[in-house]
This record gives C-alpha cells, sequence and structure tokens, in this order.
C-alpha cells in the first residue's frame, strides 16, 4: 500500500466486479435524478469509472470519521453532477442513506441538488457556480500547505482532488485560483478535467478549445497528465497513479476524456446533459449496465462486500494515523 498512489487493499488489473461497481454508481445517480423528476445524469454516466476509481483505491478517508484531519479532500466542482457525489459517499461508508438518496432535490433533504457543506457529511465544499469549487480547492490545498509546514509532512500529507467540468475550466475565477497555485507549488493539489465536450445545448468545442485549457494550465506551471479513454479503467489507473505521485512540487491537471450519457440512449449529445431520462430509457440504461434485476436504490451483494473492504482500509488507515500522531 503506498502512500503516494494507490491506498486501496485491491489494486489487481480491472475487473468485471470494477465495472459492476461503476455501474452501481451509475444505477444509484440515475435512480436519484428519476425519483426527483429533474437533475444531472450524463455526467455521472460518463465519470462514473473516475469516481469510483478514486473513491476505492486512491483518496484517503475514513466514511465514520468524517472531519479526520489528514482525510484526503474530494471536491466536486462540478456540483450539478452531485447525484453521483451522493452516491459515491453512500457506498463508501459516510452518513448517507438510502433514503437520503430517495429524497435528492427535495427541499430540507441532505441531498440536496447542488452539495452544500454542512449538509451532508463528506461534502469538503458547496459548489454550484462553475469554478467556485475549482478555487476553493486551491484555498484547500494551501491550508494544506501551510500545516504540513508547521507540523511536518508526517502528520499532515493528505491531497485535495477536484473533479471539474468544461464549464468551470471556462471561468475565470479558475484560471486565476490556477496561477496562485502554481505559484505556490501546492503539488498536493490534483485536478480531474472531465473533458467531455458538452455543455448545456451545444458542444463545449463549439465555444472552447479543451487544447487551450491544456496548453494554458502547462504555461501557468501545472503539470498535466492526459488520459485518453477516461470509461477505460486501465487507462485511468496509468494516468492517476501517474497523477498521485506528485514527483516534481507541481500541481497537476489530468484531463480525462470521457462520454457524458455513457452506456444511456443519449450517450455523447447535449440532450443527456440535464433532466430526468424517461421510463423506457432508464430500461434501457438498466439493461446496458446488466443489472436490470436489480431493485431501485439496491446495492448488490457483491459490490457491497468490495466496499466494505474499501471502508475498513479507511478505517485502518485513519486508526494507523491516529496512534501515531494522537486522536483529533
Amino acid at each position: 500500500m503506498s502512500s503516494s498512489t494507490t491506498t486501496r487493499p485491491d489494486s489487481s488489473p480491472s475487473t468485471a466486479l470494477d465495472d459492476r461497481c461503476a455501474h452501481t454508481l451509475r444505477k444509484l445517480s440515475v435512480e436519484q435524478v428519476i425519483a426527483a423528476g429533474s437533475g444531472h445524469y450524463g455526467f455521472p454516466l460518463g465519470a462514473a469509472d473516475l469516481v469510483d476509481e478514486l473513491f476505492s483505491r486512491y483518496l484517503r478517508y475514513d466514511g465514520t470519521a468524517p472531519q479526520w484531519p489528514n482525510r484526503d479532500r474530494f471536491v466536486l466542482s462540478a456540483g450539478h453532477g452531485s447525484a453521483m457525489l451522493y452516491a459515491a459517499l453512500h457506498l463508501a461508508g459516510y452518513d448517507v442513506t438510502t433514503d437520503d438518496l430517495c429524497a435528492f432535490r427535495t427541499l430540507h433533504s441532505r441531498t440536496p441538488g447542488h452539495p452544500e457543506r454542512g449538509e451532508t457529511d463528506g461534502v469538503e465544499v458547496t459548489t454550484g457556480p462553475l469554478g467556485q469549487g475549482f478555487a476553493n480547492s486551491v484555498g484547500l490545498a494551501i491550508a494544506e500547505s501551510a500545516l504540513r509546514a508547521q507540523l511536518g509532512a508526517e502528520v499532515i500529507s493528505h491531497r485535495t482532488v477536484v473533479l471539474a467540468s468544461d464549464g468551470d475550466l471556462m471561468e475565470g475565477i479558475a484560471y486565476e485560483a490556477a496561477a496562485i497555485a502554481a505559484e505556490q507549488r501546492l503539488a498536493q493539489l490534483i485536478v480531474c478535467y472531465d473533458d467531455y465536450d458538452i455543455v448545456i445545448d451545444s458542444r463545449a468545442s463549439s465555444v472552447m478549445s479543451s487544447q487551450g485549457v491544456v496548453d494554458a494550465y502547462a504555461a501557468l506551471g501545472w503539470r498535466v497528465v492526459e488520459v485518453a479513454d477516461g470509461n477505460d479503467r486501465a487507462s485511468l489507473r496509468v494516468g492517476l497513479d501517474d497523477a498521485f505521485e506528485q514527483g516534481d512540487g507541481r500541481p497537476t491537471l489530468v484531463r480525462i476524456s470521457t462520454v457524458i450519457g455513457h452506456l444511456s440512449p443519449r450517450a455523447g449529445t447535449s440532450a443527456s446533459h440535464s433532466g430526468a431520462p424517461t421510463a423506457e430509457e432508464y430500461e434501457e440504461i438498466v439493461r446496458g449496465l446488466d443489472l436490470a434485476d436489480v431493485a431501485p436504490f439496491e446495492v448488490p451483494a457483491d459490490v457491497a462486500v468490495r466496499w466494505q473492504a474499501v471502508r475498513e482500509c479507511g478505517i485502518s488507515l485513519r486508526r494507523q494515523w491516529e496512534d501515531s500522531h494522537g486522536e483529533a
């Protein structure tokens, strides 16, 4: 178990169970949107492989102790994809229940339409306005850097990991924050740029260049990692291993090409950006995920067993830190 790359017990090559776990994340996300009658399901369908990889193999956290000081911070800058975050927190052992998932986007629920810090365990930053989560993450990384300088890397060494969309990286505030991150050499900051080339009603490439984004961040002084197929687990792991090595003291941008609405009838189109799928589309999606025999909001037994192992590893990581440095 490496402190710089994978942190979970299973670092073997991708398996059918990995796909099944990502598909469960997809299914739970879609079902939340259907229950609410609104939301964004295309982004979770495309980014589920990445999020499953992050939460099951790379991020260091303990869902039973969400305020553990040395936990990795995960920031969903693309806050419209909140259903995916809530599904991941549910699987990862945070206090996000099935009832919470069923109450998605309802008044006073713990699963609001955009993540809100203080409302939901595991939500580090309130996100929604594009670029806001990205900018907040730079502040989190600065705080980590300051604490590490005071207390030592053996005490504080957490990473800040961001999932951002095309829309986030269109905003000027993201570039201003990125310049600060490069100047401060925030090597513990990793931004995953989900390059799915769709905005609300068109191709993102009609108004921006993803290569231009990469070139701009490289010019600012960021390290850039490319993942050509973010829906292929092997490619993802090669890219994420590289990103989490953090070898040269710079923040890292990981450009990850995915397909919005992956495995749905509207895959790759702006029609999958927002709104809820029809009953017929839902049936087609769950058939494509090979989960048609699984009840709504149910987690298959084999998926639950895998996630229990991930949870136990997180508890162990937190207890090891407390044994060495005292309980916070």
